[in-house]
């Protein structure tokens, strides 16, 4: 078993000893760390004990009719099966803490008064590497892009992510509203083909400040670029330029989630569910002394899905690659919006 330490390169340089010079954990610096934003900011958080989580979404047929004598009931409520399976992961670490006792790291060791579990060593893993890690994998690899594989080994293969469910629900009979129209993403063309995606989402949510458009966020900055290269809004700096959509109030994020794709994908606040179960406490996991040493055990299980299908849009472009199969419930994006795209991609060519 292999440990989670690798210092051998501060003993090349530093030496195998440890100098008391004052080092302390400020002198132990590393770049920044992905944060979690896609789950801690638009999802809503279920705690559940269950490993599958059931819904039903439904619909409604039109009830009134003209008059008559004759009792001619018309009236239809369907109901559509929605569940979200949580899937379980793990952590799994082993250290040697005695490695780093006779280095420049010697100050994270313990003394004859703590058993080596509670050497400081220890817990600065916890606090700094695997706290901050647990949210990194899942933000750059399990919320977007992940697809739960078996017998996977990486972040990305524990749980079905947006992506998956966006290409699943499509299909689906209660299904995810495919757009249209939209078109590859580029820079030139992406103020037009943000608001052809935005006017393609039914007139009964256009003005719901609450229905957000997600993608990656160089769009999203290419968005704003847009906006101020387009000379008709009246602004003094680029802190005035926000990401609102004209008329509609609905708004673009860039999620980290979706770095590296053209994705594009709306739903309205909440409808997005992050469910889990014992949720990767690090206070729960199990911290145990095998010789020297010293194994780190914690599983938890965790899922995704939306609440409501039919209240998220997602570019035909987003599923196609996946799913080109699909598509009998797309709400197509008006020609004239498309048009009016390509003519500002021939503009900015001209």
């Amino acid at each position: 078993m292999s440990s989670t330490l690798t210092i051998s390169k501060i003993i090349t340089e530093f030496g195998n000893y440890y100098l008391n010079s004052g080092q302390n954990k400020q002198r132990l610096i590393r770049a920044m760390v992905q944060p979690s934003v896609t789950l801690e900011q638009y999802a809503r958080h279920l705690r559940v004990e269950e490993t599958v989580y059931r819904m039903a979404n439904y619909s409604f047929g039109s009830v009134i009719q003209p008059f008559s004598t004759t009792f001619n009931p018309i009236s239809s409520i369907e109901f559509f099966p929605n569940e979200i399976r949580l899937a379980e992961m793990k952590l799994n670490a082993s250290i040697v803490p005695h490695d780093i006792e006779a280095s420049y790291l010697g100050f994270l060791a313990g003394d004859e008064t703590r058993t080596i579990k509670e050497w400081p060593v220890v817990r600065w893993l916890f606090e700094e590497y695997f706290a901050k890690q647990i949210a990194a994998d899942r933000e750059n690899s399990m919320v977007y892009k992940g697809k739960k594989t078996v017998g996977g080994t990486q972040p990305s293969h524990c749980m079905d992510g947006i992506k998956e469910l966006l290409v699943q629900g499509v299909s689906a009979d209660y299904a995810i509203q495919q757009i249209s129209g939209v078109g590859a993403l580029a820079a030139a063309t992406i103020f037009d083909q943000i608001e052809t995606f935005d006017k393609a989402i039914p007139e009964l949510y256009q003005q719901r400040p609450d229905v957000v458009i997600f993608m990656a966020p160089k769009w999203v900055r290419a968005y704003k670029e847009a906006k101020r290269s387009k000379g008709y809004y009246q602004i003094q700096s680029d802190s005035q330029i926000d990401a609102v959509i004209d008329f509609s109030g609905h708004k673009v994020v860039g999620l980290p989630s979706m770095v590296g794709t053209d994705d594009m994908f709306a739903t309205v606040q909440n409808n997005l569910l992050w469910l889990t179960k014992r949720e990767g406490n690090l206070s729960n996991a199990s911290v145990q002394l095998n010789h020297y040493s010293v194994d780190v055990m914690l599983d938890w299980w965790e899922g995704l899905g939306f609440a409501c299908n039919q209240e998220v849009w997602v570019s035909s472009e987003t599923v196609a690659s996946e799913n080109s199969a699909s598509g009998s419930a797309s709400a197509s994006a008006s020609a004239s919006a498309s048009a009016s795209a390509s003519a500002s991609a021939s503009a900015a060519g001209a």
